[in-house]
């Protein structure tokens, strides 16, 4: 949700240093520049805190931008002396801030992040993030789906946001008498679930679930007519390489984490409720993309 603001910092500042974790490095790659990736600890302790906050002293910053909402980052960057703190106003962190954006809860988030730009009188002219790849990321994406159309992403890394295995099932052996291949993506966490659904499936999928890293899986999405999932990273991966999407929402809103334009829908679960997820409006957003 931060990459067009990440840009239009770019285009403003001599250096900019990214303090990021996990598969963070690997989304924020682009080959029109090199970026500068930190690794973080998990700061769940005074003395992590304490160590980053040295580290960051010791750069020498003239500002930081927070694109998380934690307290705890508000006081690490304080302790560090930054001049210029920038961050949302929530978690009662603005003392900690010179710069507290205000925050709106029913806002699209890629939108919410282009406010913390304002802060040094940049406007981010295009808030919908967008994911370069590669010439052979995209060749390697077109091997791997093997000729799969439509991918489907079985599980999710929390219990609440995915869409229950009967329903991704019913979905999926739909269009399959559509006529479309069915290719089946996610992390090693999900290979249970992948495992589960194929067993019901009518037609045997390409199962890339546990066998494509970050770059791998960008590339396979980019190939793709329709990608459909819960609110997860791929899903939003998906988006952002221009993968026409369909996002079924949970106990998350849509109007804040959903990519609510073309190709792209966001559909809520009744009630907030995954198990209330729909079979026919899934079929219904899938079959209006695919015609369209």
């Amino acid at each position: 949700m931060g990459l067009p603001m990440f840009r239009a910092l770019e285009e403003k500042f001599e250096r900019v240093t990214f303090l990021a974790g996990g598969a963070i490095p690997q989304v924020l790659w682009t080959p029109d520049r090199e970026r500068r990736v930190v690794a973080g600890e998990r700061c769940k302790t005074p003395g992590t805190v304490r160590r980053e906050a040295a580290w960051m002293k010791s750069e020498n910053f003239d500002a930081v931008v927070l694109v998380n909402h934690s307290f705890r980052s508000a006081i690490t960057v304080k302790m560090a002396g930054i001049p210029v703190r920038v961050g949302h106003r929530t978690e009662l962190r603005s003392m900690f801030l010179t710069h507290a954006i205000a925050y709106d809860e029913n806002e699209f988030e890629a939108v919410s992040t282009n406010h913390l730009a304002a802060a040094f009188g940049i406007v981010v002219p295009d808030p919908i993030p967008t994911m370069p790849i590669s010439d052979d990321e995209r060749i390697r994406g077109n091997h791997f789906r093997d000729g799969a159309t439509i991918g489907i992403q079985p599980g999710a890394r929390f219990g609440a946001k995915q869409i229950p295995i009967g329903v991704s099932i019913a979905i999926a052996n739909a269009l399959a008498r559509d006529g479309h291949r069915i290719c089946l993506l996610g992390g090693k966490e999900e290979e249970g679930f992948a495992e589960e659904m194929i067993a019901g499936m009518t037609d045997k999928p390409v199962n890339l679930v546990g066998k494509t890293g970050i770059r791998d899986s960008i590339g396979t999405l980019a190939n793709l007519n329709l990608m459909i999932g819960s609110d997860t990273g791929l899903m939003h991966m998906a988006a952002a390489v221009g993968c026409p999407s369909i996002t079924v929402f949970g106990p998350t809103p849509r109007a804040k984490w959903g990519h609510q334009y073309s190709p792209h829908q966001a559909l809520q679960a009744e009630g907030g409720k995954m198990e209330n997820t729909s079979v026919e409006a899934v079929l219904e957003a899938a079959r209006r993309q695919l015609r369209g």
